[in-house]
């Protein structure tokens, strides 16, 4: 059995899905991630019983407290493409960033959402997140009568997926959230409003980006 620190953000954590996997295909392992980020890490792994969890108490800040060095550590760079290079310090060829990324979704959860927010399939919106975890931005956005604000009203991020799978058009900031939707290959158009400033990730073949002064 290995341990294995593959980017303790939950953005990275959804990146490093693949590779986590593609070391469970081979051995038991031992994932680090971040207490308050245990019930999403434990839901995205939750079919996979040769991954175990083991939550890193965090300070005030969030950030982790001194902790053992894992055997396996991806380890965020400030770099654009940061994925690829999280990959490559682990020998993992990166085309398992997509060929192996897998997520069990809860249907039953989805649709819960789905029916909160008064949705229905034949519905016409444009999804939007523009929110991460330190700041909330104005973004430009296309003018249609409805749009649907991604907000914290589940616990888990991966209930959002059918809603965002039946949208018109997905429009969200570099976050966790843009991290999770362009990993599938239903979703709808994605634009990624690139005003942060900061190294976005690779992007697959349903992202544009929309550049901001």
């Amino acid at each position: 059995m290995i341990t294995i620190e593959a980017g303790l953000a939950l953005g990275d954590s959804i990146i490093c899905n693949g590779m986590v996997r593609h070391y469970a295909e081979k051995q038991p392992i031992q994932l680090y991630c971040k207490d308050f980020l245990e019930p999403q890490i434990r839901f995205m792994y939750r079919d996979q019983p040769q991954i175990t969890i083991l939550p890193l108490k965090t300070d005030s800040k969030g950030d982790t407290l001194p902790h053992p060095k894992a055997d396996v550590h991806a380890e965020y760079k400030r770099r654009r493409n940061f994925d690829s290079l999280m990959y490559q310090e682990t020998n993992t060829p990166f085309e398992y960033r997509w060929k192996k990324f897998k997520i069990l979704r809860d249907p039953q959860r989805e649709v819960s959402l789905f029916q909160k927010l008064n949705l229905k399939p034949d519905h016409s919106y444009i999804l939007y997140c523009n929110t991460t975890s330190t700041k909330t931005y104005d973004l430009k956005l296309p003018e249609v009568k409805h749009k649907v604000k991604v907000e914290p009203l589940t616990n888990l991020i991966f209930d959002w997926l059918a809603v965002a799978q039946f949208s018109k058009e997905i429009h969200t900031v570099d976050t966790s959230f843009f991290n999770l939707v362009q990993s599938f290959s239903n979703m709808p158009k994605i634009f990624l409003h690139d005003l942060k400033d900061c190294p976005h990730p690779s992007l697959n073949y349903q992202t544009s980006v929309i550049k901001y002064p």
